[in-house]
C-alpha cells in the first residue's frame, strides 16, 4: 500500500475519532473498525460493505449533513478510489466536500483533506485540469 493511501486512512481515522466519538454507537464503531482493518490489509472490496454500513449508521445518528457523516463519506470514497471505482469515489467525495463547505470555515483542515482526496480521484484518471 502506498504512503498516500496510508496517510489518508490515518488522517481520516483521526478526523472521525475527533468528531463525536462519545456519541457514536457501538455498531457504527464496529463497522468503521472493520472497514479500517480491511483497508489496512489492502482488501478494499471487502471493506466497502462495512464502510457503507458505517455511513448509513452515521447518517442515522448524526444526520445526512453532519461533519462526521462527511468523514464517513470520505472513508467510503477512499475505498472506492483504492478499488479503482472512480465514478463512485468522485460522487462520494463531492458530497463530503459539499457538507464540509457548508458546515466549516474555509480554513478548516478537513476541507483541504477532502479537496485533496477528490483531486487524487481526478489524478488517478489523468484528469489533471480538474485536479
Amino acid at each position: 500500500m502506498d504512503r498516500a493511501k496510508i496517510a489518508a486512512l490515518v488522517l481520516l481515522g483521526v478526523l472521525l475519532a475527533a468528531g463525536s466519538a462519545a456519541a457514536q454507537s457501538d455498531a457504527l464503531l464496529e463497522a468503521y473498525d472493520h472497514s479500517k482493518a480491511l483497508f489496512g490489509e489492502g482488501r478494499f472490496a471487502d471493506a466497502i460493505p462495512f464502510a457503507e454500513e458505517a455511513l448509513a449508521l452515521g447518517e442515522d445518528e448524526f444526520g445526512r449533513d453532519d461533519v462526521t457523516t462527511a468523514t464517513l463519506l470520505n472513508n467510503l470514497a477512499e475505498l472506492h478510489r483504492a478499488a479503482g471505482v472512480y465514478s463512485e469515489a468522485e460522487t462520494l467525495h463531492r458530497r463530503a466536500l459539499d457538507i464540509l463547505n457548508t458546515r466549516l470555515t474555509p480554513q478548516d483542515v478537513q476541507i483541504a483533506v477532502s479537496a485533496h482526496n477528490l483531486a487524487e480521484v481526478y489524478r488517478a484518471q489523468e484528469r489533471y485540469a480538474e485536479a
